[in-house]
């Protein structure tokens, strides 16, 4: 988390106001937020990375950044909105969202469900697998995902 935080930092330090380099830092604190319970947290840097990318539920393809990060955004977004009561349309709408995504960075999926790599979708409630997991390069805003074993 601390380090996530330097990162941040030194993302907004060299980029412009809105830059999707800051979106990518923030997905991934997010993801630390939501893994430890402090939900709000988690959904507040969510939405804040959500609108730097420009990314739309109902409109995918329009987004400004590569589709593997946008799709990470969209499931863990996803997986959040399962976990909250009441937000099974949000989340059925991220869902849809993160799997059109996907399927537009084959390089990163490798022929994966996006659950097998990112977690099942009520993994935040302690249900289903964690995935095979994935992981960022701010760099070049993208995310990977390890090849699977032979």
């Amino acid at each position: 988390e601390s380090l996530l935080g330097l990162a941040l930092k030194a993302a907004e330090a060299v980029s412009s106001e809105g830059h999707p380099r800051v979106a990518a830092v923030l997905l991934l604190l997010g993801k630390v937020y939501s893994r430890t319970g402090r939900v709000m947290f988690a959904e507040g840097l969510y939405r804040e990375s959500i609108k730097l990318l420009r990314l739309d539920a109902a409109r995918p393809q329009a987004v400004k950044a590569h589709p593997s990060l946008a799709a990470m955004l969209a499931w863990s977004y996803h997986q959040l909105m399962m976990a909250l009561p009441n937000r099974g349309s949000d989340a059925a709408a991220w869902e849809k969202c993160a799997g059109g995504l996907w399927s537009l960075a084959p390089t990163t999926s490798h022929g994966r469900n996006i659950a097998d790599v990112l977690g099942a979708p009520e993994r935040l409630k302690g249900h289903g697998d964690a995935g095979s997991g994935a992981f960022v390069v701010l760099q070049l805003r993208r995310a990977f995902t390890p090849l699977k074993p032979t």
